[in-house]
């Protein structure tokens, strides 16, 4: 199920953005658990991410004459969310497919929201999280969200000029709990929540991933540093108490 690992897609979108016969095949761009990119070269990074966009690309030429296809049938009273769980990693050294680090790459996933009768779109700074989309879906349809719901509805998020900004002051959180048994307490795995200019990332429990670089809470200027390179952690200390605080909360 594209965009997705293995990252190799048929004609002609296979090589649309890296000519090379490098990692054509299902079996070259599935990353097992041995495939950890510090044991990779940049340009076969590089490749590998080329691939992952070839795949995006193959769903996109896909999408759109499907939806193009539901609004014919349902009719244009309909409201389309498309959204990810979640992205590839290629910039930190680490992940791939999947992995506990909760950087930008992996959690600042697609949320396009279509309204209905809606013919021109326009970009949003708001900060969302995907626990917004069932009560905007509500809001949409006119039904009073449960009170004990996290999230809270889109609609007109972006219609102030402070929305459009990069950011908000809202928290808004990301969470990787794979390593967890299906029911029970939660012990083990990573949190992020992003407040402001602030995103703190925690990891808490035994994480256990093959080749895993020793784990450390890090925070991050996503406005003065968006490509999440310089932890602030030890300079900060105050922020990290704060935004742990909220995440305890």
């Amino acid at each position: 199920f594209p965009p997705h690992s293995p990252y190799a897609v048929p004609a002609p979108w296979l090589g649309r953005f890296d000519a090379s016969q490098q990692d054509r095949t299902v079996a070259s761009t599935e990353p097992y658990w041995g495939w950890i990119q510090s044991r990779l070269t940049r340009p076969q990074i590089d490749v590998l991410e080329a691939r992952y966009d070839e795949a995006v690309a193959y769903s996109d030429a896909y999408v759109g004459p499907f939806l193009q296809r539901v609004l014919q049938v349902l009719g244009p009273n309909t409201a389309i969310v498309v959204s990810a769980d979640h992205g590839e990693s290629f910039a930190h050294g680490y992940g791939a497919h999947t992995g506990p680090g909760l950087y930008d790459e992996i959690i600042h996933v697609p949320l396009i929201i279509k309204l209905p009768g809606e013919t021109d779109g326009r970009r949003c700074g708001a900060p969302a999280q995907q626990a917004d989309i069932a009560p905007t879906l509500a809001a949409l349809a006119g039904v009073a969200a449960p009170g004990d719901w996290e999230g809270h509805s889109l609609l007109g998020a972006c219609d102030s000029t402070q929305a459009d900004a990069p950011q908000g002051d809202r928290a808004v959180f990301s969470m990787n709990f794979e390593q967890n048994p299906r029911f029970g307490a939660l012990k083990t795995g990573s949190l992020a929540v992003i407040e402001g200019r602030w995103k703190l990332i925690h990891y808490m429990g035994a994480l256990h991933y093959p080749f895993m670089p020793p784990l450390h809470d890090e925070l991050y200027d996503v406005i003065a540093d968006p490509g999440e390179r310089t932890n602030l952690a030890a300079q900060q200390p105050a922020v990290v108490r704060r935004l742990r605080g909220l995440i305890a909360a």
